[in-house]
């Protein structure tokens, strides 16, 4: 038992990138039913068998090196995406108090108060005034 606890131990097991692998051969699967192509069902069979291998890779300092410096190239990628999707949770929330619109100066998002009727807003980012109907 303890030999497979120490094999165990020293393999990356499932990691924060086994994860998201998992996620896009899942998402390609779900894809194929309706396109039905054995491209993309080689395809996930490649993301399931990366993800087997990348889980019982043996941890190797260069490795992490590299995967360290690749997931700091990621991270606003990553910052971005779940950014964006706190926002549609927020507009999802607030939906019956609140208005969102886009500022058509520099394309940011304002949250205004729901209150039928024509209004101008400024933007706070870029100062630009336009007219809202709500």
């Amino acid at each position: 038992m303890s030999r497979i606890m120490k094999f165990i131990q020293s393999r990356y097991g499932a990691d924060r990138l086994f994860g998201y692998i998992v996620i896009a051969a899942v998402a390609a699967a779900a894809v194929n039913i309706f396109v039905r192509s054995s491209v993309l069902q080689w395809i996930v069979y490649l993301l399931f068998v990366l993800a087997f291998a990348r889980m019982m890779l043996p941890r190797n300092g260069k490795l992490l090196a590299a995967e360290g410096k690749l997931r700091a190239k990621l991270r606003p990628l990553g910052n971005s995406i779940s950014g964006k999707i706190s926002l549609l949770k927020r507009m999802w929330r607030e939906r019956k108090t609140n208005s969102y619109v886009k500022c058509p100066g520099c394309k940011k998002i304002l949250r205004l108060p729901k209150q039928k009727g024509v209004h101008t807003v400024k933007c706070p980012n870029c100062s630009a005034r336009f007219q809202v109907k709500i």
